[in-house]
């Protein structure tokens, strides 16, 4: 049975599917920010990758990864990002 039909209260019905609409895009946002991590780690450039940058910064994995996502969240929003595809 679908949890959210089994709850009595409209407020947390509604407070369960809007958390497991957040979940969907988080866990689609995921899988974008990794194919977009694993593309830009596989894909030989003789210029400057934004992987190679931050690489340079000497950032971990984690931040790396967290850019990603980031990345991916401000493509489904009207929000802005510093890390954009160049070309040089």
């Amino acid at each position: 049975d679908d949890l959210a039909s089994n709850v009595q209260s409209e407020t947390l019905s509604t407070a369960i599917s809007i958390g497991r609409s957040l979940g969907l895009i988080l866990v689609i946002n995921h899988f974008i920010a990794c194919g977009w991590y694993a593309v830009s780690m596989m894909v030989e450039s003789k210029y400057p990758r934004w992987v190679t940058n931050l690489e340079q910064e000497r950032r971990t994995v984690a931040y790396m990864y967290l850019t990603s996502l980031h990345w991916s969240l401000t493509q489904f929003t009207p929000a802005s990002m510093e890390v954009v595809p160049e070309n040089t």
